[in-house]
């Protein structure tokens, strides 16, 4: 423990500058130093939404300089220049001396190459971080969002095409559907006998909706516990309290009763919802089907499944290869990665040879424009049943259906 040292400390004189500039003899070394501490608090407080990275304090003999460095210098000069002005009055009257406010407002910015319209530098950057590129491997990438990328190969050669999957992944499009934070329900359990759930919320509050995760543990358990058939409409002959019909004859199931958590209405989820579901994971499963088919290949060459994405976290694999989003292939092979394309952009950012090696992604993956591509369509439609209208495909989940 008495080998710690600060990491900025080491680094000075090497790979760091100071981060205040001055030299004072010992009458007034302390009064300095509480200065500078004065002026990084304000500064920190006042500039918050700015986002500064950096303050440099140097001094002179009647004034105080000092350089920030802000992601949106915009905040601080403000309009025509009030902004900065007012700072620099508020510094001054703080420690009672004159004060240049200096602000790096020319930062270099450097993007992610684009593969095409629908297939950003977030993923080439998400690519560059898996190692996709250098792998023996053959690796089926997975990026679960809006818009579904997938990137299909290896060391010697990278396949990618977009999925039009909308929001449903990240609780949108849902009628109480909600992003993955404090109180949404992330995972469900349904008795077969009452068809009671038992609910798993984020933080472990009170529910208030539903993520994405929980859409696909409880859609598979819908269909385990007999609620819907593999088109996902719900039953007209159950007899259960947690199951009504509207004057519309549309269905739902109620997940949380208003009564039991003191919600202004109940959770729920209908078969609108499950309807929009189906085919955001029916865009996912028949994108990484084209693509591989596209080789002449088909899932049973991957040695890897790599799933990236918010969602990712904490889905379950095997309800989702039971609902038809993941291929019906050996669990060990899929690996969550987290957020891919935010570590393959510190790569870039901290690396010269990650830098150079994220351009040369960009001009190495092939793109699959799947909207004009023959068979999309067909596959896409087949995908959008539960898992699949051939579900020979699914083995595992055919012996689970009985069918």
């Amino acid at each position: 423990m008495g080998q710690k040292v600060h990491p900025t400390g080491v680094r000075v004189g090497i790979i760091k500058d100071w981060n205040s500039k001055w030299y004072a003899d010992s009458k007034n070394f302390s009064d300095y130093l509480v200065e500078d501490q004065k002026i990084r608090k304000f500064l920190k407080k006042k500039l918050y939404a700015a986002g500064v990275s950096k303050i440099e304090i140097e001094r002179t003999a009647k004034a105080v300089k000092v350089n920030l460095y802000t992601a949106k210098p915009g905040i601080v000069i403000g309009k025509g220049g009030a902004g900065a002005e007012s700072t620099k009055a508020e510094l001054a009257k703080l420690i009672g001396k004159d004060v240049r406010l200096n602000i790096n407002d020319s930062a270099q910015v450097f993007l992610s190459p684009s593969v095409a319209s629908y297939l950003g530098g977030d993923i080439t950057a998400g690519v560059l971080s898996s190692g996709i590129w250098s792998s023996e491997e053959n690796v089926l990438f997975i990026d679960l969002g809006t818009n579904g990328e997938i990137v299909f190969g290896n060391k010697d050669y990278m396949m990618s095409c977009a999925c039009s999957a909308g929001p449903a992944f990240e609780g949108g499009g849902i009628s109480c559907g909600m992003r993955a934070s404090n109180g949404a329900i992330e995972k469900v359990k349904i008795d077969e006998k009452t068809l009671n759930p038992t609910l798993t919320t984020i933080g472990d509050a009170d529910p208030i909706g539903i993520c994405g995760s929980g859409i696909i543990d409880l859609i598979c358990q819908m269909i385990l516990t007999g609620i819907i058939d593999r088109r996902g409409k719900i039953h007209r002959d159950i007899d259960n309290r947690r199951i009504r019909f509207n004057e519309y004859e549309m269905g739902e199931y109620v997940l949380a009763f208003k009564e039991e958590y003191n919600l202004e209405q109940d959770i729920t989820v209908n078969e609108v919802d499950i309807d929009n579901f189906i085919k955001a994971k029916g865009a996912i499963y028949s994108g990484a089907s084209v693509l591989i088919e596209s080789l002449g290949m088909d899932f049973s060459v991957i040695d890897k499944v790599y799933i990236a994405g918010g969602i990712g976290n904490n889905l379950n694999i095997e309800n989702s290869i039971l609902i038809g989003l993941l291929p019906d292939i050996e669990r060990e092979k899929f690996v969550y990665i987290g957020n891919s394309s935010l570590v393959g952009s510190y790569l870039a950012l901290i690396s010269k040879d990650a830098k150079k090696k994220v351009q040369e992604i960009g001009t190495e993956m092939t793109y699959v424009e799947l909207s004009v591509y023959p068979t999309y369509m067909d596959e896409f439609i087949s995908a959008c049943f539960l898992p699949h209208t051939n579900i020979e495909q699914f083995p595992t989940v055919k012996a689970i259906l009985g069918e």
